[in-house]
Parts: C-alpha cells; structure tokens; sequence
C-alpha cells in the first residue's frame, strides 16, 4: 500500500510540473489566512515493545504454550477535518489541522501450539479526534506546483461514547478486543511531504505524512495472556491526506 501512495503521489507531482503557470487557486497566495477542507486514508498499525523473556517457556502464568512472535497487523481506516492556514513568510506556514479518524489496529501472537498456532488480537474500533499544529515549508513555485514538507505535533483524543468505554472496561475472557486496552489521550510526532498544486479556482495538496505516539498508549495495571509479554505499545501511522483550499 505504501508503494502504491508514493507512486500516486510523485505521478500528481510529475504532472502538475508540466503544467502552465496560469493559475492562481483564488489569488491564495496574497492571502495571510485561507481555510479548507481534507480526506484522508489511514493505514493505522503499533509499534510492539516486548518483554525480554516473552519467548521463554514458561514465561506467562497465564499458558503452557510458549510465544514465538507478536506481530503488529496494520488496518485501513479513513479521516475528515478542516484546515487553518497561517501565512508566516515566502517559505513557511503554520498549520492547524484538527480531524476526525475512524481506525482500528490488530495484533497477531504466534505460539508453538500444533492444533491453534495463531491468536489473532483486533482491538476495539478507534474514532479519534485528532489536533494537528504543524509548521510547513514550501518550496518557490514551480509553474503550478510547489513541493514542501510538513512537521509537528498532535493531540489525540478518543471520542467513543461514554457508554462504549464502559463495556470496554468490562473484562471478558471470550473476547480478545477487550484483553488490551490503550489510553484515551496521547501525543505523536507528524513529519511529511506533500505538493501544492495550484487549479484555477483552488488548491489541491496531495501529501504523505508519518506519525508516532511519544508514549506508551498502553494501560497499565491489566496483566492477562495478552499483556503480560508486552513492555509497551507505541501508536504509529501511514497518512495519504487530500487538502483543498
């Protein structure tokens, strides 16, 4: 999937280089404020920190069997937000960017078991408010396209209802969803590149953008099969976003 967004993304940057210096987006550019809108598709995954004895027999009190892998298994989601552009010079902006993602990640334990050799982990679906401040740089404008890259922090915030965290907490052996449960606020890095390509009457940003949690997101305090060969969970991210502004 990731070969696939960069091919897309450097064909759009191919293409929009042969075009005319013609437009103007809107004369966006003498603008030190502008606004817009942006889609996104979302490849959501961790990154698994492990106990250094998780692979020893008899390392878990809560199996016989023993663990031979723990392997992050990436998730396509989606996203939608809004977008607020501030105009600091010729090369740089800051940009608020605050959204909505719609994702879910899974994590696969592999043990020596010859009749069930895989557990397979889903984690409970995720809808995300997310608040971007991002500083971008841009590069002069070729024809009808600028390059750039794009980096900063974010805030990140569950916003499931009340209701479904509550039987989240709910703890029930039958269902694997519930076995790790990952913090409802946390902090991640962002860094990217992306295009501005100028049409006549707005302008169109493809951009790929990485992000990664600071943190642990993992809770502490719950030790079951699951958690016990866990050191830690970081929140990692593949991000194709579409700007139009």
């Amino acid at each position: 999937m990731k070969h696939i967004l960069l091919f897309v993304l450097f064909t759009l940057f191919g293409f929009s280089a042969s075009a005319q210096f013609l437009n103007t987006a809107g004369d966006i550019d003498h603008e030190r404020l502008n606004f817009g809108f942006l889609l996104g598709i979302d490849r959501a995954s961790f990154t698994v920190v492990k106990q250094r004895d998780f692979s020893q027999p008899g390392s878990n009190p809560y199996t016989a069997d023993t663990l031979q892998a723990i392997k992050p298994m990436g998730n396509m989601g989606f996203s939608l937000g809004l977008l607020a552009n501030v105009k600091l010079d010729r090369h740089f902006d800051l940009r608020f960017t605050p959204k909505f993602s719609f994702v879910d990640r899974q994590l696969e334990y592999q043990y020596n078991k010859a009749s069930d050799n895989k557990i397979l982990l889903k984690q409970v679906e995720s809808t995300f408010l997310e608040l971007p401040l991002l500083l971008k740089f841009k590069s002069d404008r070729m024809n009808d396209v600028r390059l750039y890259v794009v980096g900063g922090v974010k805030f990140v915030t569950d916003i499931r209802s009340k209701k479904k965290k509550a039987n989240d907490e709910v703890y029930n052996p039958d269902d694997d969803r519930k076995l790790v449960k990952i913090n409802n606020s946390f902090v991640a890095l962002e860094a990217g590149l992306g295009a501005d390509i100028y049409l006549e009457y707005f302008k169109f940003s493809p951009e790929l953008k990485l992000s990664h949690s600071i943190n642990n997101v993992m809770k502490t305090g719950d030790d079951n099969i699951i958690t016990h060969p866990l050191a830690g969970l970081f929140a990692e991210a593949l991000h194709f976003t579409m700007y139009f502004e």
